[in-house]
Order: structure tokens, then C-alpha cells, then sequence
């Protein structure tokens, strides 16, 4: 089981079981166990990038139907903000690797693993643009060539 904590430190536990599957799948529509099949012309992986989604799929792995009168979606969602959706969502795609069947599982991991490389590289490249002054100098320059010179 995959955890994350919200902005107020609280540490809520994923459980991806048969039974939560069927309940998302019911209540959401999200088939967790074949997110990459396309439907109506978009994946469940690509549903799940809308964090209002995201936080209903991880209200019902995260919070028990005995739990439902007392923890709310609004009580969890009130708690997050998006870099909590961010480490969310991180923690429901471990789950959804390791739910899945293991040939599945296998390629999922591959995948997974080759996307968090290509996003960190991308933030570092982001990061070192910031550092010396291109990402400034590039707007410094748009803004140049496309705002209209003013009047003498």
C-alpha cells in the first residue's frame, strides 16, 4: 500500500484491493486495473490528470465506506493543495503498478520509471535555464519583438 500526506501532515494510506476496484470503476467510472485502454478517445491515465478526478479515485481507495459519514470528499480535498496532488497522484500510480498483473505490471514499471526520469531531467533543465538568465533573456526579447514601440 502507497501513502501520502496532505498539507497538514496527515498521512492517508492507498489500498488498491478487488473490492476498491470495484468501487471506483462503479463510482468513477475509472477502470484502475486497464487505465491505458482508451475510451470515449482519452485513457483512464489521462482522466486521472484532472486532480478533481485524481482526489475522487483517491477518496475511495484512501477512506473505507464505514468511514464515509465522518471523512467526506470535501474534508480530504480541503487538505490538499497541488503539490499534495502531485504526491497523490504519485503514489496512486506505485499502486496501480502494483495491483496490476504481472505481465502488465512489468511494462507499467518500465513506463513509470522512464517518465519520472524524463520529468526530472526536465526540471533540471528547466532549473539551469533559470539559473543563467536564458528563460529571462528569452522573455526579455519576446517582449521586445512583439510589444509595439510607443509614441516620441
Amino acid at each position: 500500500m502507497q501513502s501520502f500526506q496532505d498539507r497538514n501532515g496527515k498521512t492517508w494510506t492507498l489500498d488498491l484491493n478487488i473490492a476498491t476496484w470495484r468501487r471506483v470503476k462503479a463510482e468513477t467510472g475509472i477502470d484502475l486495473a486497464d487505465v491505458m485502454t482508451e475510451r470515449e478517445g482519452q485513457s483512464d491515465l489521462q482522466r486521472l490528470t484532472d486532480p478533481i478526478k485524481l482526489m475522487e479515485v483517491i477518496y475511495i481507495l484512501c477512506v473505507p465506506a464505514a468511514y464515509r459519514a465522518t471523512i467526506t470528499g470535501e474534508v480530504l480535498m480541503a487538505a490538499m493543495d497541488m503539490e499534495t496532488v502531485e504526491k497523490a497522484s504519485d503514489a496512486l500510480l506505485d499502486e496501480i503498478v502494483n495491483f496490476c498483473r504481472p505481465a502488465v505490471k512489468t511494462i507499467l514499471t518500465k513506463l513509470l520509471k522512464l517518465s519520472r526520469n524524463y520529468a526530472a531531467e526536465k526540471q533540471k533543465q528547466m532549473n539551469r535555464m533559470l539559473e543563467d538568465d536564458t528563460m529571462e533573456q528569452a522573455l526579455k526579447q519576446a517582449w521586445n519583438t512583439s510589444s509595439p514601440s510607443s509614441p516620441e
